[in-house]
């Protein structure tokens, strides 16, 4: 019993390593030219940016599936902005497991004779709340992140991926639930939190 436990427990582990190195790749993977828009914004600037259809297709491709639903209690005016959150819902090809982001989105809007309608920018604020989860999922970080800071800075070496799956892992799998786990591992690959974080935090791990 206490042999095949071991096992599972491995199985387990070595699933989340992989499921870990595939984000991590797709947040290094760069954009297709094709997908990448320029549109002219202020001053002079332009910016590039992604359709929805790409994006789409790009969850149809890694996380087929999934859904977007806006939160309609969340429309609320600040400013000359609107604002509404939406929440992204995926599930782990792998693991089925279910994992959800929800972000807020916003839209300047025109004020016309000193009032402001928030009815005609909803849309475009709820496309931005779907974006802006679609890139807190992984997709597109060259073009909404800096890349460069995204592979060189930011995100763990696989050395210390390595060393989260050997020492941290099992620690955190024994307290957390397996969505408190993806979201764990998730902040490891991305560098929000670090080895040292976990050490300073957690002693007993130093070994």
């Amino acid at each position: 019993m206490e042999n095949a436990l071991m096992v599972q427990n491995q199985v387990g582990i070595e699933v989340f390593k992989e499921m870990s190195m595939d984000s991590l790749n797709l947040r290094k993977k760069r954009t297709q030219k094709r997908d990448i828009k320029v549109r002219d914004g202020k001053a002079g600037q332009s910016w590039k940016y992604v359709t929805r259809n790409s994006m789409r297709r790009w969850l149809d491709t890694y996380y087929p599936g999934w859904s977007f639903d806006i939160i309609p209690t969340s429309v609320q005016q600040l400013g000359n902005f609107v604002h509404i959150a939406g929440t992204l819902t995926v599930y782990e090809q792998k693991t089925l497991l279910k994992r959800t982001f929800t972000c807020f989105g916003a839209k300047e809007a025109i004020v016309s004779k000193g009032e402001l309608s928030t009815h005609p920018y909803l849309k475009s604020a709820e496309s931005d709340a779907f974006k802006r989860c679609v890139c807190d999922l992984g997709g597109f970080n060259d073009v909404y992140g800096d890349a460069e800071v995204l592979e060189d800075e930011g995100m763990c070496s696989e050395d210390d991926l390595a060393w989260y799956f050997d020492v941290a892992f099992p620690f955190f799998k024994a307290k957390l639930t397996p969505a408190q786990l993806m979201t764990n591992i998730n902040k490891f690959t991305l560098g929000v939190i670090t080895k040292q974080i976990i050490l300073n935090n957690i002693p007993e791990l130093k070994g």
